[in-house]
This record gives structure tokens, sequence and C-alpha cells, in this order.
């Protein structure tokens, strides 16, 4: 279960699992796990062997991602550290990102920038007040907004209507790559699942 935590409600999950999950199985790799009470758990990542040590000159997925031209993103996600990592790489691709940790918060955020945002990434599920019920709001305060939908559980978790009137599905966790691209897709104009 890649979402187990220890962590008492409302304080995250357990994404770094998840996270490392999704890494190695973008490398063609896998996990073991072995768990016994009284002596621990012991996690063996496997690695396929590289083909060749010499670097080759094909441009890597973040040389290709394209750059954003200043848009402004708001990024709400309940996880410090995908607030964080998004941050980043976003800032990196040189879109201005405004950042909330709940829905609650993405609406005043919302309310407050509405005239300079141009794309919500909202996480779905999450303390206080989903991203479900903020994107129902958001999108009472400006019909038009785009909003990308982001979730470590299925697709299937949302409404056929609210995939319809988003801006796309990014499945998490996602590389700054699939981030990247996800947002220019939404920010573009194209629909679907993403990442």
């Amino acid at each position: 279960e890649p979402f187990f935590t220890t962590k008492p409600v409302g304080q995250g999950t357990g994404l770094g699992l998840a996270v490392v999950f999704g890494i190695v199985r973008s490398h063609h790799g896998w996990l073991e796990c072995m768990s016994e009470v009284q002596k621990g758990t012991t996690i063996d990542v496997y690695l396929p062997r590289a083909a060749s040590s010499t670097p080759t000159s094909r441009p890597s997925a973040e040389e290709l991602m394209p750059a954003g031209h200043g848009e402004t993103i708001l990024l709400v996600d309940d996880e410090l550290l995908v607030r964080d990592v998004g941050r980043n790489t976003l800032s990196g691709l040189g879109y201005r990102v405004l950042l909330a940790s709940d829905g609650a918060e993405a609406i005043d955020v919302f309310w407050r920038e509405k005239s300079r945002i141009q794309l919500v990434i909202m996480d779905v599920a999450m303390p206080n007040m989903s991203g479900r019920d903020a994107f129902t709001r958001i999108r009472e305060i400006d019909p038009q907004a785009r909003v990308l939908f982001a979730s470590g559980h299925a697709e299937g978790e949302l409404l056929p209507a609210e995939l319809l009137t988003a801006s796309g599905f990014l499945s998490k966790p996602y590389t700054p790559s699939s981030l990247g691209m996800a947002v220019r897709r939404a920010l573009n104009g194209s629909h679907g699942q993403l990442g």
C-alpha cells in the first residue's frame, strides 16, 4: 500500500513510498519489501543495469519540457513536499507559482488573485475541503477557470462531468517532466489523462 502512513489524520499520507515506487517503475525496476514484527522492515530496490556507461547526446526529458512565459499557476496540495517540488519545478520552467495547502485556502487565494491565475493544479483528496469541492467553488467564481486535477488514486474517483470540465488529470506521484508537460497541455487547452 504506497499510501500507508503512521501520521495522524489530517497530517498527510505516506507519499514518500509512492514517489519511490513511481521513480523505480519509470526506470523499469521493482521493489521487494520484507517486514517482521520486532525486527523492522527492509525494502530492496532493483534497477536494470545500464547498457552502456557512455553518455548519450540525446536530450533529457527535462531539456525537452516546454518553458512557461510567466503564467501564474496556483498549486494546491496538502503535502508540503509535493508543494515544494511543484513550486521549484514550475518556477524553474518560468511560471509564477502561488501555493495553497487545502481546498479552502485555494478558494481564498483564487478569489484574491483570479485575474492573474491562468491554471489551478488541484489535489483531489485533501483535509478540510477536498479538491472536488474547491473545484466547484472556483468554477462558481470563474466558470472559465482551468483546473488540472492531480491524484495518487485512479482517475475514476472523479465524476465524468468533472473530468469533462477540468483541464486534465495528472497521476501522482508525478515527475518534473510529466508535471511540466501536463501544465503546458492544460494551458494550451488539451484535455484528458496526463502523466
